[in-house]
């Protein structure tokens, strides 16, 4: 978008000079890599297919593949060859490798390899352990779950830093 039309998008629409903000940001640095763990949801869906337009990030569809295909067609939404990526936690060459830290990061809390295992086949706490390890930059969950389903996983994956005492989160409603 010219200089001109963001302009006049944040004056017809002051809600959205927040997001515009981040945009902008997120066109400065690298492209982030976007893990989404409800992959065939309608709104996550679009969602994707405005960032892979504004070029802020490259989306990872967590699910089924030929589900999630099925359900953008459907939809009507066209999501370019090379400019996302669809994996499906059970039968992600990842799954292992992640379930052996999950085990060894909660061990003291009880959890075994297997128990790892069956529990990063839930796409979200797969997602948040592909963002621990550094296969994704970011993650956006809870389109369809709670906050607190959202958020446990993170924190109990991801972590906080030793120095931060609250977690916070945001929710975004926008109409385009």
């Amino acid at each position: 978008a010219s200089v001109y039309q963001e302009q006049l998008e944040r004056r017809l629409h002051p809600s959205r000079e927040l997001v515009q903000w981040f945009i902008t940001q997120a066109r400065r640095g690298r492209k982030m890599r976007i893990v989404f763990p409800e992959g065939a949801h309608e709104q996550i869906l679009r969602a994707c297919r405005f960032i892979i337009d504004a070029g802020i990030a490259r989306p990872i569809l967590l699910g089924d593949e030929a589900k999630i295909l099925r359900r953008a067609k459907n939809l009507g939404i066209e999501l370019p060859e090379d400019s996302y990526e669809i994996i499906d936690a059970n039968a992600s060459s990842d799954l292992l490798r992640y379930a052996n830290v999950y085990a060894n990061m909660r061990e003291r809390k009880g959890i075994t390899f297997d128990r790892a295992r069956q529990q990063l086949l839930r796409r979200t706490n797969f997602a948040m352990m592909m963002v621990k390890q550094g296969d994704a930059d970011g993650c956006v969950s809870g389109v369809s779950r709670s906050f607190p389903d959202s958020i446990r996983p993170a924190l109990n994956l991801i972590g906080m830093q030793p120095n931060v005492k609250k977690a916070c989160a945001m929710h975004m409603v926008l109409d385009t």
